[in-house]
């Protein structure tokens, strides 16, 4: 029997078909295949974490334990932009991936050691202000995704806005941050300081330079904030060289461009306890609409003032 010239051809082209459909599925399943070797065990999740801290400028890792995809343990991270800085230890998540398909980062836990947040005052930020200023509407800080934590706990935080300090040794908080804004359902701290507000920032380019001398300078947040519930425990407050050493602060309330309003703050200071609801905006001098509740123990001699 007579065989074809074209046989052998054609039984290589058809082997070599076989070869391109195998390299094909092939391809895509070892992509797969190391990926999930790179995020789902400690060897791989090792390898990520030092490329990212090798070949990424802004950001800084050390890995510790764990693996990417469920729950990740840092010795030290950091990242960096032009006008924000933060840098914390001991950095430890706990998250559920899936929710990057809704465009969601949902933690379940959180927590780190002796962190540092230091947003700089740069010229520019300091134009975005003197704009927010002028205007009647608050600018934003969107992001790009929302973000949902379960439990949060920070010890030894640090956190520096524009000269003004806020520190904490222990803020443990469960919120989320949608595109309306931040709403935190739990906020608890213990030794909380708040420091650096003082008159020179009347004078300084955060502030429009045209209101008067005597007016307070205008407070504008770049998104609204809303507290369901809230424990501050030892807290100290320093504004305008005066100290303020307050043993219980609880509030509830909701802060939105300049306006604040308090659905309750109870205040214990010194021998007064303090029970205000109301309206604060914060522009010119402060306008407010609170009503307030004042009862003093001195001496053991109580008197309460509606």
């Amino acid at each position: 029997m007579a065989i074809s010239p074209h046989y052998g051809v054609n039984i290589m082209n058809w082997r070599y078909i076989k070869l391109v459909i195998r390299f094909l599925i092939y391809l895509p399943i070892g992509f797969l295949v190391l990926f999930a070797l790179l995020i789902g065990t400690t060897f791989g999740s090792k390898i990520t974490i030092n490329a990212l801290d090798l070949f990424v400028p802004s950001l800084s890792l050390e890995y510790g334990s764990g693996i990417i995809n469920k729950e990740l343990s840092l010795n030290a991270a950091g990242w960096q932009s032009n006008n924000v800085s933060v840098v914390t230890s001991n950095l430890t998540v706990k998250w559920n991936p899936n929710c990057i398909l809704r465009k969601q980062l949902c933690l379940t836990s959180l927590s780190a050691t002796d962190t540092h947040i230091d947003i700089i005052d740069k010229q520019q930020s300091r134009i975005t202000e003197i704009n927010a200023a002028n205007t009647d509407n608050y600018y934003y800080f969107p992001l790009p995704f929302t973000i949902q934590v379960d439990h949060a706990t920070f010890r030894n935080i640090h956190v520096n806005v524009y000269d003004q300090n806020y520190a904490a040794k222990d803020l443990v908080f469960s919120g989320s941050w949608l595109k309306e804004g931040l709403t935190l359902k739990e906020l608890n701290s213990s030794d909380l300081i708040i420091s650096g507000i003082t008159e020179k920032a009347a004078d300084s380019g955060i502030v429009d330079k045209t209101i008067s001398q005597h007016l307070l300078p205008r407070v504008n947040l770049p998104f609204p904030i809303s507290i369901e519930q809230s424990h501050l425990k030892q807290s100290r407050i320093e504004v305008f060289d005066r100290h303020y050493n307050i043993s219980d602060i609880k509030i509830n309330g909701d802060w939105s461009g300049t306006t604040l309003n308090l659905i309750e703050l109870r205040v214990n200071y010194a021998n007064a306890k303090i029970l205000t609801k109301g309206v604060i905006d914060f522009i010119d001098n402060y306008p407010l609409n609170l009503k307030s509740k004042l009862e003093l123990d001195l001496n053991r001699s109580r008197k309460s003032f509606p």
